[in-house]
């Protein structure tokens, strides 16, 4: 007797094959079979090459991931958990690379670092409607000498709306 997978199982592989064939096999053209065609990406995060946080269509989420892999040209993405429910599949993943050619205008550093992230992905009918995404970008460009340290603990501050209750703070005295 066999036993299907269930529809769960099913969206996460279809995930998990997103994250293998797109990001570590470069097979861009992927996206087109397995996104709906309404698609949209939501980056909660200041994405270097979408050049904000926000939202993108299927084809743009495409020239952003070419962005980050022509400058990151050996990057690799393991999905290290998975946790589904319903339509949705919740993936932590930690990804590898090395700086070898430009991105968004930054030079090449020959420097290899890594970046932790988490992606909420909607699968309906075998088919990627809608994921929101969020990739340690800020410390991947400190290990590469691009950000220095600093800059990920306002970066936090200012997400958590410390920065702006100091300056409520400062202006009230």
């Amino acid at each position: 007797m066999t036993i299907e997978p269930s529809t769960i199982e099913r969206n996460k592989e279809h995930v998990r094959s997103f994250f293998e064939r797109v990001w570590n096999q470069h097979d861009l053209d992927y996206i087109d079979e397995l996104y709906s065609p309404d698609f949209v990406l939501r980056a909660l995060w200041q994405n270097l090459s979408l050049g904000s946080s926000g939202e993108a269509g299927k084809d743009e989420a495409k020239q952003v991931i070419a962005r980050w892999l022509e400058g990151f040209p050996d990057m690799h993405v393991t999905v290290e958990e998975q946790l589904g429910d319903d339509e949705f599949v919740v993936s932590r993943h930690f990804a590898t690379a090395t700086h070898t050619a430009p991105f968004r205008g930054i030079q090449p550093s020959g420097k290899r670092a890594t970046m932790s992230g988490l992606t909420i992905t909607r699968v309906r009918d075998g088919k990627v409607i809608e994921a929101w995404t969020l990739w340690d970008a800020v410390g991947m460009m400190q290990e590469l000498g691009i950000m220095p340290p600093k800059l990920r603990i306002m970066a936090i501050a200012q997400r958590l709306g410390f920065l702006e209750r100091m300056q409520r703070r400062h202006q009230a005295r």
